[in-house]
């Protein structure tokens, strides 16, 4: 099988991964010898079949065993891109969302904000027209907001439960 090498007319020099001896990144030039059954290359545990008489896979699947990790890459790209693009655009909703809501609780607050320094002002103003005097302008709110009749209903009301029997 391993007999010796039939010399051939033209030499052809083959480059090969680095050996076990060698260091990475060198590469190591031979230069076959061709046998009846392949290339015998100077070591014969580094034997290969010729081209002729080993099996080698139709071109269509070479061209689709390398160009499928392309497409696969490609693929994974895309569905990526589309992901991220997804993404951004929900971001970009809650987002605006999120500013919409805040710009809306914002005139809200301004709104009662703005009730409440009018009712200051409103009553510092009945203070000044009553000269100072609080109690005065205690009674006038409270008859304003109807304090007295709630105050009356309220009063009716716990008495009534009471059941009294008055005499006179």
């Amino acid at each position: 099988m391993f007999g010796a090498p039939i010399p051939s007319s033209s030499h052809t020099s083959v480059t090969v991964a680095p050996t076990a001896m060698q260091m990475p990144g060198q590469l190591q030039t031979i230069i076959p010898n061709t046998t009846q059954e392949g290339i015998y290359l100077a070591d014969p545990v580094a034997w290969m079949p010729s081209p002729e008489t080993a099996s080698s896979p139709p071109a269509s699947d070479l061209r689709d065993a390398t160009g499928q990790p392309e497409i696969t890459i490609q693929q994974a790209n895309a569905k990526l891109y589309e992901q991220q693009k997804q993404a951004e655009a929900s971001l970009y909703a809650r987002e605006a969302e999120a500013e919409a809501k805040l710009f809306e609780q914002q005139k809200e607050a301004e709104n009662i904000r703005a009730m409440y320094v009018a009712k200051a002002d409103c009553i510092g103003r009945m203070l000044s027209a009553f000269s100072g005097n609080h109690v005065a302008l205690q009674e006038i709110l409270m008859l304003e907001r109807g304090t007295y009749t709630e105050l009356a209903s309220i009063n009716a009301t716990a008495v009534k439960g009471l059941q009294p029997k008055i005499s006179v």
